[in-house]
């Protein structure tokens, strides 16, 4: 019996690599491949980039958490991480996990007593350490960072901390801040937020001392995927890297960026037909008796479910409206019946053009081979997203770990 199998498009992968080198002009890309590269596969997508002509031009792989970045050493993933949350206590972070080519941000002055304990422990036990730290300057988004407006008055902290670090044989390698609305035009509120960064910018320029602390930091980075495609820093020559992840896999953060930019889907998710049969009229499909059928219906079982990323709530009962969304057999769209379950689900197949023919083989005990497609060229994920009032990163990152992953053929 056949699974529900997720399709990886590796040159799908290339292209929108090659597309968000070419927008970002000068500054380099660190990928954001956290949360299992949002569904993709996180190793799989990093074999792909590392085996990239442009590799050079990406200086990092961008992770949450130390758990993310231990998976990809253990799986012989070499280049350098970075990794963008640095909140786990110090019992978490493995002893036997290498440090080489590891860099992280702190966001604030908690995370210094913490990395300068961890440091001092790993040197002690002749153990390596990080490369390098990055520090998260809080611009507007208002969830991690420092204050952008407290930096002048942190300083003496911050440089006395820093120099500690230098001592210790870690620099400071990178600035970063966050926007909160990247995907916005930029006289919003990304405007504002680049001019705080900036300002912050400047102060360490200002303020630099290459004696205590080493040379000035080289990475300094705020775009994501919406930021990047919006052009927020297209003027600044003073950044010189950019975080895209959602455009990575071929989604759009804005529907307005659609003419901007070609981007590929990389995934595509689809089922097999587990079951097909013909229901009479006033008869009940799936959990809780919520769908009626208001008619004779030829009813297909596909194997997937919500434990595989389908939204539960995409359940049709008979007195709610058909979503938007559905499943598509031939390019043509099937609705949804009954209620999503964990593995299966229901949809209704009596109008499909292929229905005389498939009830044909029902009356032979035969079993069409049918694949439906979820996400693909049919419907992307940013349709789901709109029909189930959520994002595409949503969605991505719902996709379930079972399902069969290989990648797809060339057309």
């Amino acid at each position: 019996m056949q699974e529900a199998e997720l399709l990886l498009d590796k040159g799908a992968l290339s292209n929108n690599l090659t597309q968000l080198l070419t927008r970002s002009k000068l500054r380099k890309i660190f990928p954001v491949i956290k949360a299992n590269a949002y569904g993709h596969g996180m190793v799989w997508v990093a074999r792909q980039i590392e085996k990239s002509p442009a590799l050079h031009n990406i200086p990092f792989f961008c992770v949450a958490r130390f758990s993310e970045a231990s998976t990809l050493r253990r799986e012989n993933i070499q280049h350098p991480i970075l990794i963008l949350s640095f909140y786990e206590s110090l019992a978490q972070l493995d002893s036997t996990f290498s440090l080489k080519n590891v860099e992280i941000v702190l966001s604030d002055a908690a995370d210094f007593a913490k990395i300068i304990d961890i440091l001092k422990q790993r040197i002690s036990a002749n153990l390596d350490i990080f490369s390098g730290i990055h520090l998260n300057i809080n611009t507007g988004m208002n969830r991690l960072g420092f204050s952008w407006e407290s930096v002048s008055q942190k300083w003496p902290f911050l440089k006395t901390q820093l120099g500690e670090l230098k001592k210790l044989g870690v620099s400071l390698t990178g600035l970063m801040t966050h926007f909160a609305s990247g995907e916005e035009p930029i006289e919003m509120f990304s405007h504002l937020q680049l001019s705080r960064f900036k300002t912050v910018f400047k102060y360490f320029q200002e303020h630099w001392d290459a004696a205590t602390l080493g040379s000035f930091p080289r990475w300094i980075h705020c775009e994501n995927s919406g930021a990047l495609l919006r052009g927020v820093g297209d003027d600044e020559n003073w950044l010189t890297a950019c975080r895209p992840g959602i455009a990575l896999w071929g989604a759009y953060p804005h529907k307005n960026f659609r003419g901007n930019m070609h981007l590929e889907p990389v995934m595509q998710i689809r089922a097999p037909l587990r079951q097909m049969f013909w229901s009479t009229t006033g008869t009940y499909v799936g959990y809780s008796s919520k769908f009626r059928c208001d008619r004779e219906t030829l009813v297909g079982t596909l194997a997937i479910g919500y434990a595989d990323g389908v939204p539960r709530s995409l359940s049709r009962t008979h007195v709610n409206e058909q979503a938007d969304v559905g499943f598509y057999i031939e390019k043509i769209k099937v609705p949804v019946i009954g209620i999503v379950s964990m593995d299966l689900l229901s949809v209704d197949l009596t109008d499909h053009p292929l229905a005389p023919t498939w009830s044909e083989m029902i009356l032979k005990n035969e079993l069409p081979k049918i694949w439906a497609e979820w996400i693909g060229p049919q419907q992307s994920v940013d349709c789901i997203a709109q029909a189930t009032g959520t994002i595409s990163y949503e969605i991505f990152c719902r996709v379930g770990s079972r399902l069969q992953r290989r990648e797809a053929m060339p057309c």
